[in-house]
């Protein structure tokens, strides 16, 4: 489960072999305004191409084939 911005999803993910691969998303319909919109759908497509990871400590990386996709930085509450 997870939150794109304006609307909630949810799907299923598998590791396996240091393989990471999200399946089909089920959203929320909420109606959001552009650019929200826009970067949701971007977001949601990134992360279904997804097929690896890595990680330093300090942020989590989702790519494909060599290529960085998405990257998280660690939260620390002040």
């Amino acid at each position: 489960m997870g939150d794109s911005g304006c609307n909630g999803y949810a799907g299923t993910v598998t590791e396996r072999d240091g393989t990471f691969r999200v399946g089909s998303l089920s959203t929320t319909f909420v109606l959001c305004s552009e650019p929200t919109a826009a970067a949701e759908r971007t977001y949601r497509f990134l992360l279904q191409a997804v097929n690896g990871w890595s990680g330093d400590g300090s942020s989590l990386v989702l790519g494909t084939d060599g290529r960085d996709l998405l990257r998280f930085a660690r939260f620390v509450p002040a």
